[in-house]
């Protein structure tokens, strides 16, 4: 286990992670912070959203886990539009890679939801985002809450030395 986490993904991180879902494409990076997100486009125009972990403590694979099952619940709801959760060719929920170092990289691959950047929030956005917010809290009061090791945590020792 390296003693230092890096915040880098190397292309093979992204393409063994595609592998376990037996997808290859044209890849993208469409942003990075806590994870890296890129566009995935198959050769047959399927476009997909693929997450991988930044290989930060509070990113683990327990905390990919955690999401993905919420997101694979939220799927299909009435209040707001959630990605399909694709599977791993195994059926899992996230694939997991190592680094050159031998950290655990967790990855999600999602269906891509076409749609624009939005700049400024009308009635119409904040309305949506309410239907959303609404949705989440009704899913999250049906499920009991992830270990303390699976979701973020302020870890200010960790974080900023104190």
């Amino acid at each position: 286990m390296p003693t230092r986490w890096k915040m880098t993904i190397t292309n093979e991180i992204v393409k063994q992670s595609l592998a376990q879902f037996g997808i290859t494409g044209s890849i993208r990076l469409i942003g990075n912070s806590l994870d890296y997100s890129y566009r995935v486009k198959t050769s047959d125009d399927r476009v997909f959203a693929l997450r991988i972990s930044s290989g930060i403590p509070i990113r683990d694979v327990s905390a990919f886990a955690v999401e993905a099952e919420w997101i694979d619940e939220m799927f299909g709801n009435c209040w707001c539009r959630v990605p399909k959760l694709q599977r791993t060719a195994s059926g899992e929920r996230i694939s997991q890679v190592h680094d050159d170092e031998g950290l655990a990289r967790a990855s999600t691959l999602l269906a891509w939801i076409q749609g624009k950047r939005v700049y400024r929030i009308g009635t119409k956005l904040a309305r949506a985002l309410g239907h959303a917010s609404a949705a989440l809290h009704l899913s999250a009061q049906n499920r009991t809450t992830p270990s303390a090791k699976a979701i973020k945590t302020w870890d200010g020792t960790f974080m900023c030395g104190v």
